[in-house]
């Protein structure tokens, strides 16, 4: 996978548009259950990563930690290649500023469901755990678990191109 920004819609993202239906999605329905009062947001309310070069650490399932390089634009992420997808989506931001967001998603074969939790600055680093659950029809569910850490490093090297 090419690292790209946010980490935790990038990790957990593929996986579950992967695994979702052709349908609509609602990007800002439902409930999530983050443990606290939460307001639901819309992409002009989510934070903007700072434009520059950042460096993630992620962990899956236990396996050793693996480190990737981005450089990133600064723009908004763009949800509708996350959601579009998906039947539910739900993104809320609790009241200590963390984004979640939850999501279940079926295309023939194949169901999953997702519960992620990013914070921090987005200006110097920012931290995400998810869980994803994905079955395929006939087998036994997959679960797997998530967390990454991104900081953010300064300028991006020349001629390195912005994802975004």
């Amino acid at each position: 996978m090419t690292p790209t920004r946010w980490t935790g819609l990038a990790l957990i993202a593929p996986l579950a548009v992967a695994a979702c239906s052709q349908n609509g999605a609602n990007a800002t329905s439902g409930g999530g259950a983050s443990g606290g009062p939460e307001t639901t947001i819309t992409t002009a309310d989510l934070p903007h990563v700072r434009a520059g070069y950042w460096e993630r650490v992620d962990t899956s399932n236990g396996q050793p930690p693996t480190t990737s390089h981005f450089c990133d634009t600064g723009k908004p992420i763009d949800l509708s290649s996350v959601t579009k997808n998906c039947s539910t989506f739900t993104l809320k931001r609790t009241f200590t500023g963390a984004l979640v967001t939850d999501a279940s998603c079926v295309s023939g074969p194949v169901s999953s469901t997702m519960h992620m939790t990013i914070s921090g600055d987005f200006d110097s680093s920012y931290t995400s755990d998810g869980q994803m659950t994905i079955t395929l029809q006939g087998k036994p569910p997959q679960n797997y678990a998530m967390h990454s850490v991104t900081r953010y490093l300064g300028a991006c090297p020349a001629g390195q191109t912005a994802d975004g």
